[in-house]
C-alpha cells in the first residue's frame, strides 16, 4: 500500500513539475512538485528501503518521459533559424607546417601535460590524507576520484586559453603546486 502511494505521490510531483515548467516555473507549483518527489522517495524508503527508492526514480523517470514524449508529439516544428558559428577560442588557422605545429603543440598540452598535472593532484591528494590519518583505502579511493575530475577541469580551463603558450601557466602551476604537496606529504 505505501509503495503504490509512493508512486502515486511521484507521479503527481512530476505533474506538477510539468505545469509549473509549462507556466514559466511558477514558485509554488515548482517547490510543491519538488516537496511531492521528496515525500514519495521517503516514503518509499521508508516502505521498501534502495529496492523502493529505485522505485521511485523509475516511476518519475517513466512519467516524465511519457509528458515530454506527449509534447514532443503534439507540439508544432520550430521556425528553422540560420545556424551561428561561434569564434573559436584558439585561433587554429591552416598555415601548414605551422598549423600543425600549432595544433600538436594544443595536443601535448592539454591531453598528456594535463593528465601528467592531474596525476601529480591525485597522488598529491591521496599522499595528504594519508598523512592525515585516513585509512589506505580511503585515500587511495580519493586519488582514483581526484584524476578524472583534475584531469577534465584542467583540460577545460586550459583549452580557455588563447594561446599555447598561455596553456603552460595553469598546467605548470597546477603541477608544481601538485608536486610540492605530494613532496610535503612523503
Amino acid at each position: 500500500m505505501e509503495t503504490a502511494l509512493g508512486i502515486a505521490i511521484i507521479v503527481a510531483g512530476i505533474a506538477l513539475l510539468r505545469l509549473a515548467w509549462a507556466r514559466g516555473w511558477d514558485g509554488v507549483r515548482t517547490w510543491t512538485g519538488c516537496l511531492a518527489l521528496l515525500a514519495g522517495l521517503i516514503l518509499l524508503a521508508a516502505a521498501d528501503g534502495a529496492w523502493g527508492i529505485a522505485v521511485g526514480f523509475i516511476a518519475a523517470m517513466v512519467t516524465a518521459f511519457l509528458i515530454l514524449a506527449r509534447a514532443a508529439a503534439t507540439s508544432r516544428p520550430a521556425k528553422e533559424r540560420p545556424i551561428r558559428e561561434a569564434a573559436p577560442t584558439i585561433l587554429l588557422r591552416p598555415e601548414g607546417a605551422k598549423g600543425l605545429a600549432r595544433r600538436f603543440a594544443v595536443f601535448l598540452i592539454t591531453v598528456p601535460g594535463a593528465g601528467m598535472a592531474a596525476g601529480l593532484v591525485a597522488l598529491a591528494l591521496q599522499a595528504l590524507t594519508r598523512a592525515a590519518g585516513w585509512l589506505e583505502a580511503d585515500s587511495t579511493t580519493l586519488g582514483l576520484l581526484a584524476l578524472p575530475v583534475a584531469w577534465a577541469t584542467l583540460a577545460v580551463l586550459l583549452l580557455l586559453q588563447t594561446r599555447p603558450a598561455a596553456m603552460l601557466k595553469p598546467l605548470l602551476g597546477t603541477g608544481f603546486i601538485a608536486g610540492a604537496a605530494l613532496w610535503l606529504a612523503i
